[in-house]
């Protein structure tokens, strides 16, 4: 699977032409290059062996497929962080901040100690007030936070 997931991705970066130099993908993020996002969001059911032994492997491979790769948990999925930070080499990491928790406070220290490892963040919130604190509260090194309001 994780072979046709790359080969879809480089074949219509053939077929469709750049836009100013680089690609757009997911959240509409422009990257210099192919602009691939690896999404795991069943790694929220699994225990971390069993990603790492089942799941890793095929992620790792679409992650390090290209150097402006971006991988997409949810913040209810962070128990698997290890692995996928592993897995993802210079890539970025998102993170979907589920309103259904945990809640914003207790993600800080996950979030910091990530940023502290060198990984770049692409954070995705519902809410503009979590745009303000997570701003006031992260570096900003690597730190885009993408807000997508409920009505």
């Amino acid at each position: 699977m994780a072979y046709c997931w790359v080969g879809v991705h480089c074949r219509i970066a053939d077929v469709i032409p750049p836009w100013h130099g680089g690609r757009v993908g997911y959240y509409g993020r422009w990257t210099p290059g192919l602009a691939l996002t690896t999404q795991n969001d069943c790694s929220v059911s699994v225990s971390p062996d069993v990603y790492r032994n089942l799941m890793a492997p095929a992620d790792r491979m679409t992650a390090r497929a290209s150097p402006t790769e971006m991988f997409h948990l949810h913040s209810a999925g962070l128990h698997v962080l290890e692995p996928v930070i592993d897995s993802i080499g210079d890539g970025v990491l998102n993170v979907t901040v589920d309103p259904s928790g945990p809640a914003l406070d207790r993600l800080i220290p996950v979030l910091a100690a990530v940023q502290a490892r060198g990984v770049r963040l692409h954070l995705l919130v519902f809410e503009p007030a979590h745009v303000a604190f997570l701003s006031q509260t992260l570096s900003p090194v690597g730190l885009a936070i993408l807000c997508w309001p409920r009505k």
